[in-house]
This record gives structure tokens, C-alpha cells and sequence, in this order.
């Protein structure tokens, strides 16, 4: 018996005891019997054992030479199913039993369940992935995923450039569109008041005058047929003796006038000339049209094609809102604000640290963080009243409406989330405090309190400065107060009390720095 067939005999026969299942591990499918199992692994998939090599009816060819039987695909790879413990499958891992079934992924060798190893591909007898010279074979997910050119998408094809010239022609046959019914809206109209100069004063005229636009009307824009028509051609909606048919001047569709669709419109002609001042109308600055009773039909689809552009463009062009405005000043120091936060809580964390370990902070980290904090509380200061200033502007319309409130809303969250740093004043910036820690470690150092005695016109108007800029935080801290009393946050109110204290100390402090030269 050869090695090969020994090896194949008893590779089936391992996986054939295992379960007593009568399943192909090649391929998965499944026999009545063992020997139809052996018959389609001999033939389908070339497994021929050949057993029995000096039996006489072994054929020969021409020269008395045994011909070379035919080599299935490689197994020595392939797992052998265990008999002691359960065999799990190497994908979902789940136990292998008789209804799950189980197979040798031909190319990994690993077991699977038969749920898991039908991914078909192409392997050669060294269980290669072989797309010319291979055969098919049942395989795992892996070995089905990884095999080279594998997409999970499939085929790719760039189709960029039809697109690409797709989406120019149709952008080409919009332009072309919307020219032509710019023409025809300037035939129209042109010739509406050329009819209405004619029969401006005539005794018939509303008759005549009616009568003469309505042929002119049907010659400018093709009309389709209204007896062949018995549905709207934008809604859908069916034509009744309520619902009546109209014609728009401009595409020449079949509409309803259904006031809840909006399909179409009865616009007056002054209305269309000054929405489209940039079309080339000719008698339309030169005829008097206010006592004249001129309108066009016209569908949804042509306002859209026609003049919702221009209108876009209109409202770039025109001047902001003042909320808008406002608005825009308002995002950029709230950008500034989020900026320099960063730089004073780390300043802040610094001389906390010195506090906390009884050490002098530099005198330079102690002068930044002054000016750090003096900077912000300005910019809040200015923050909050610019939010004031949109909240008292007059909103023009409802979308002008839901962007106050909206700013509102989220002004406030920004001052409630941002100006915690600063609520929390270090004792280092209280000259008080300073100048006593300074006489307890240091009784020879000069104290804060005699410089800030004697002050020049620069240093008064800066104090005068922080001295509005402190009351204005008084202000905002006050509204915070308010807010947090009426929503129960009785945490937060006990560290803006304290908070409110501090700048109110520092206000009497600066007040009396200043004396005569504060405010009054």
C-alpha cells in the first residue's frame, strides 16, 4: 500500500468515524453509505487509493509500465478531529456535532462546521490558491478573504469621468433651461404691456385686453393638450370640477392651483420685474404699471428654476441683520475667551501649588496671571453685553427669532461654563493676603500695599478700568446667583456667595486705592 493512499484512507476514515457522519470533507456533501463517500472522493475529487499494487489487474500501457495515478490535493496540513474532548469550529466556535457537521478547510486545514467552510475557490493540488490550473474546493471565510485580488465590493470600475460628463451636460442643459425661460419670461411680459399701452383706455378693454393676452400667452410657451391631461403635473393630485386645470406661462405644463400644494401661482407682473431687475426688459421702466392689473401663472418648478438663484444671491449680497452682527462679534470673543483659558488655569494651578506648599510665587507669574484675569473678565464683560444687545434687537422675521433664542441659550451656558475660573480669585491677586504672607516669610520684603499707595495718571486709569470691568463681573456673578437659586443648585450658590464677596472686597479695596480719583 502506498503512502499517499494510506494517508488518504485513513484521514477519511478518521473524519468518517468521528460523528458516523457520511459527509464529503471536501466539498460537504452528503452519502447514504460509505462506499458512495469513497466512490465520489476517488472520482470527483481524483482520491484513488490503489491499494492493492501487485495485483494482476493493475493496467499498463504500451510498454508494460505502470501509468502514474493521479495525485489529490495536499492533506498532511489538514487537522485531525480528536476523540477525548470536544472539536470546536475555528471560526465560530461553536462544538462540532452530527447536526453542524464537520469539515477540513482543504486550503488552512482547520476544522469547521459546515456553516462556516462554503466560500468557493479555486486551489491547486498543494492547496494553493490557484485561479488557471485549480479546482474548485469549499473553504473557510479566511483563507477565502485572503486570497490575492480579493475585494468585498467586487469588482471596481472608475466611472469618474462619466460622471464627471454626465453631470456637465445635465449642468449644461439646466443653464440652457434656465435661458430659455428667462426669454420667454421677457417675451412676456414685454408683450403683456405692449397689449395693455394698446388697450389702455378703451371702452372694452378689460375684454379685449383679456382676450388679446391669452392668445399672446399660448404663442410665447407651448401648451400641452388639457384634454389629455387629467392629473396635476407636479402633485399628482386628479383634475375635478373643484380642482381646475391651469397652463404655466413659462413650460407650458398642465397645473392645479391647489393653495396647500403651491403648484401654481397667480404672480403680478411688477412683482416678477422687480425680483429679475437684471433681465432685459424693455418697456418695463418705461410704462406705468401701477394702476394695471396685470398677473402670470406660473408653476413651482419654473419660481425655482427662474428666481430662487437670484434671491440666494440677493441675500449674500445684502446687509447682515443686527442680530447677525452681533453675532459675529460675539463667536469671536467667545474664541478669544476659549484661548487665553487654558493659559490662565494653567498660571492659576501654578500658584495654587506654591499656596498649597507655603512657597512665594514669582512675581512675574503672579503679574500674568493679573493680567490674564483682567484680560478675561473684560472680554466677559463685553461677551455679556453684546448677549444683552441681541436679546433687545427686534427680531424681523421668525427665522431672525429662533437664532436670538438660540444664541441665548447657548450665550448663557457659555458664561455659566467658562467663568467658574475666574470665580475662583486666588489669594495670591489679593494684595491683603499677599502682603501678609509676605511680612510672615519674608519681613524684610517691600509690601504690595506701599506701592499701590502711590499712583500714577497710567496706574488710575487702569485701576479705573478694572474697577468697571470688576463691576460688570459683580453684575454677571449676581444674574449666576440669581439663576442658581431658582434652579436649587445650592452647591453652586455657596461658591458664588463667596465668590460675590471677593470681588466686592476687591472692588472697596481698589475704591480706596483710587479715593478721590474714582468714580463718583
Amino acid at each position: 500500500m502506498s503512502t499517499v493512499g494510506s494517508a488518504n484512507s485513513s484521514s477519511r476514515t478518521s473524519i468518517v468515524n468521528a460523528f458516523d457522519l457520511i459527509v464529503c470533507p471536501i466539498c460537504s456533501k452528503e452519502f447514504h453509505n460509505l462506499q458512495n463517500l469513497n466512490n465520489h472522493l476517488d472520482v470527483d475529487h481524483n482520491l484513488a487509493d490503489h491499494a492493492n499494487t501487485t495485483s494482476p489487474s493493475i493496467p499498463t500501457n504500451g510498454l508494460g509500465e505502470t501509468p502514474k495515478k493521479k495525485r489529490g490535493i495536499k492533506r498532511s496540513h489538514w487537522k485531525t478531529p480528536r476523540r477525548d474532548k470536544d472539536n470546536l469550529c475555528h471560526d465560530c466556535g461553536g462544538t462540532l456535532t452530527k447536526p453542524t457537521g464537520m469539515v477540513n478547510c482543504p486550503k488552512c486545514g482547520e476544522l469547521y462546521c459546515k456553516r462556516h467552510c462554503k466560500n468557493i475557490m479555486k486551489l491547486n493540488l498543494d492547496a494553493e490558491y490557484d485561479v488557471n490550473n485549480g479546482s474548485w474546493y469549499n473553504c473557510c471565510y479566511a483563507c477565502f478573504s485572503s486570497r490575492p485580488g480579493y475585494n468585498d465590493f467586487g469588482a471596481s470600475v472608475d466611472l469618474t469621468f462619466k460622471f464627471e460628463k454626465l453631470r456637465s451636460s445635465k449642468s449644461e442643459d439646466k443653464r440652457l433651461r434656465l435661458l430659455q425661460l428667462e426669454n420667454r419670461l421677457v417675451r412676456l411680459i414685454d408683450g403683456i404691456i405692449s397689449i395693455y399701452e394698446n388697450y389702455k383706455g378703451s371702452l372694452l378693454m378689460q375684454f379685449r385686453m383679456n382676450t388679446a393676452i391669452f392668445n399672446f400667452e399660448c404663442s410665447v410657451a407651448p401648451w400641452k393638450d388639457d384634454l389629455a391631461t387629467t392629473e396635476c403635473n407636479i402633485c399628482g393630485q386628479k383634475f375635478t370640477v373643484l380642482l381646475r386645470k391651469h397652463h404655466c406661462r413659462l413650460c407650458g405644463n398642465v397645473v392645479c392651483d391647489d393653495e396647500s400644494t403651491n403648484c401654481s401661482t397667480n404672480i403680478p407682473i411688477t412683482s416678477l420685474i422687480q425680483q429679475a431687475q437684471n433681465l432685459p426688459f424693455q418697456k418695463a421702466n418705461a410704462t406705468d404699471l401701477s394702476d394695471a392689473d396685470l398677473k402670470l401663472r406660473i408653476c413651482r418648478q419654473c419660481i425655482e428654476t427662474v428666481f430662487i438663484g437670484r434671491k440666494f444671491a440677493l441675500d449674500i449680497q445684502a446687509a447682515k441683520s443686527a442680530i447677525l452682527q452681533k453675532y459675529e462679534s460675539i463667536s469671536n470673543l467667545s474664541g478669544a475667551i476659549v484661548a487665553s483659558l487654558p493659559e490662565f488655569m494653567s498660571l492659576l494651578r501654578k500658584i495654587e501649588g506654591n499656596k498649597e506648599e507655603n512657597e512665594l510665587s514669582n512675581e512675574n507669574d503672579l503679574r500674568n496671571l493679573s493680567k490674564l484675569r483682567e484680560k478675561l473678565l473684560k472680554l466677559f464683560a463685553t461677551y455679556s453685553t453684546l448677549n444683552r444687545q441681541i436679546n433687545a434687537c427686534y427680531p424681523k422675521n421668525n427665522s431672525e427669532r429662533r437664532i436670538q433664542e438660540a444664541i441665548q441659550i447657548t450665550a448663557s451656558q457659555f458664561i455659566n461654563d467658562n467663568v467658574l475660573p475666574l470665580k475662583a480669585i486666588p489669594s495670591a491677586l489679593n494684595p491683603a493676603a499677599y502682603d501678609a504672607r509676605q511680612d510672615q516669610n519674608f519681613g524684610e520684603s517691600k509690601k504690595l500695599s506701599s506701592v499701590l499707595n502711590k499712583l500714577t495718571i497710567k496706574e488710575v486709569k487702569e485701576y479705573r478700568e478694572e474697577l468697571m470691568v470688576l463691576k460688570e463681573q459683580i453684575f454677571i456673578l449676581e444674574e449666576s446667583l440669581t439663576n442658581a437659586k431658582i434652579q436649587r443648585k445650592f452647591d453652586e450658590v455657596t461658591i458664588l456667595h463667596t465668590n460675590l464677596k471677593e470681588l466686592n472686597d476687591r472692588v472697596k479695596e481698589i475704591q480706596d486705592m483710587l479715593g478721590d480719583e474714582g468714580f463718583l
